[in-house]
């Protein structure tokens, strides 16, 4: 089954590769502000952007490390598109249905690729891509939670979550409303303030 996400994954990467975005109206923001970051400038001293600063940064990073191509972002949003898929998956796995968890990861990799502004190898902005993957990984993370009275499963939601903030604020603020959700169901549960302290330290 994860051998056909990936399979699945390379047709729609190839079979639509440079058919994404609209580069002179929407979505040359996101090559232009990384670029202006990689060059030495700063977020929303030197560049005016809308949402958080992880994003741009880790493009800039991205362009730093593999040169200043198109080609670069092209390949984080489609390997981003992937990782959602495969996490989505993995969370199907968790909850003893293998076959939702790939048919979510099949829907999404299907709707990733479409030659419109609304994808993900070159969308309208870069934090809902790197949101949806970071999201999805604190989904199989806070499932993984449920089963686990271990501290360092909270411990790498708390990491997700704040990085969702980082990312888009609405990401954020819906992982960290999930995530203390759990902390006072599994304190409950356990009937144990001992686990909610531990679990609010780890956040």
């Amino acid at each position: 089954a994860l051998l056909a996400l990936v399979v699945l994954w390379a047709i729609k990467v190839y079979t639509t590769w440079a058919a994404w975005g609209n580069l002179t109206i929407d979505s040359g923001h996101e090559m232009y502000v990384p670029e202006l970051l990689a060059g030495g400038k700063m977020l929303y001293r030197d560049v005016w952007f809308l949402y958080g600063p992880a994003a741009p940064y880790f493009n800039s990073v991205l362009f730093r490390v593999f040169g200043l191509h198109l080609d670069v972002l092209y390949w984080a949003g489609s390997l981003s598109a992937l990782g959602s898929a495969i996490f989505l998956y993995l969370c199907g796995l968790r909850l003893s249905s293998w076959l939702v968890g790939w048919t979510a990861g099949a829907v999404v990799l299907m709707e990733a690729f479409q030659p419109t502004l609304f994808c993900f190898p070159l969308p309208y902005g870069f934090a809902a891509v790197y949101g949806c993957l970071v999201g999805c990984l604190f989904l199989w993370l806070v499932i993984s939670a449920c089963t686990s009275s271990a501290w360092p499963w909270m411990f790498a939601a708390g990491l997700a979550a704040a990085a969702a903030l980082l990312i888009k604020l609405e990401f954020g603020i819906a992982c960290y409303g999930t995530l203390g959700l759990l902390i006072v169901i599994r304190a409950i549960q356990q009937k144990s303030w001992k686990i909610f302290a531990k679990d609010v330290a780890a956040t």
